[in-house]
């Protein structure tokens, strides 16, 4: 349940952002909401239960990534936003995280979870031209740039957990994994979580999706090509 710290009175406020006089827990003319001054540690707590609330929040748009991708991104779109995190917001909150439980294993090491960040970002940018291209028929550029962000973060969350899976196997057997064998488990994750979430959240013919997801992929390994080879050329 969400603790809600904010005054329930009719008590006419005055907004700090806009300057309008209101009743209630938010701003009708931006939208701000009340927070009593000064701040209390109740109202930091109410933040952090905004985070970790399963109802509205960080953990239900993970279970609806995870489990009912189709319904979080037709309902996102549709205008169901406020049981979710929005897309960005949840990506850089679940690297946050990522980042926090990888400095607490690593200690002082290197934050190896971060070094995915970058390629998350040209990832989504690439993924949202792509359908928007492949599936431009049913929704606008911004809208796929939503779908492409919630594929990201599901992504990093697929990855992540393989690395952390073979850090586990890894101290248990202490004995370290080849990279070669980790990369192959990784790729092959990718490629699953990325078929599944295309049917469940694209509408059609699940033959006309597979081919679009095979396309797809071929673009991305076409634009890791050119890249590797302006990079030598630069390079040299």
């Amino acid at each position: 349940m969400r603790s809600d710290f904010v005054s329930c009175s009719m008590e006419i406020k005055t907004c700090p952002n806009c300057h309008a006089s209101y009743d209630g827990n938010f701003c009708p003319a931006c939208g701000q909401r009340f927070i009593p001054s000064p701040f209390t540690f109740r109202v930091i707590s109410s933040f952090a239960l905004d985070l970790v609330d399963f109802n509205r929040g960080f953990f239900n748009t993970l279970f609806h990534l995870l489990v009912k991708p189709g319904e979080l991104i037709h309902g996102y779109l549709n205008g169901k936003t406020r049981p979710f995190n929005n897309p960005v917001r949840f990506l850089f909150t679940l690297i946050t995280l990522m980042a926090i439980l990888d400095l607490v294993r690593s200690g002082t090491e290197e934050l190896k979870v971060l070094y995915i960040m970058p390629g998350l970002m040209v990832l989504a940018i690439l993924t949202a031209l792509f359908n928007y291209i492949a599936f431009s028929n049913q929704r606008t550029l911004a809208e796929h740039t939503i779908i492409a962000t919630y594929f990201a973060a599901g992504l990093f969350i697929v990855l992540t957990f393989i690395m952390f899976l073979f850090l586990a196997a890894e101290s248990w057997a202490m004995a370290p994994y080849s990279d070669a064998w980790s990369a192959s488990v990784s790729i092959s994750a990718s490629f699953i979580f990325l078929f599944w979430f295309n049917l469940a959240v694209f509408p059609g013919r699940k033959l006309a999706i597979v081919v679009k997801t095979l396309l797809y992929i071929a673009f991305l390994v076409v634009v890791l090509l050119l890249t590797v080879w302006l990079v030598k050329m630069l390079w040299v």
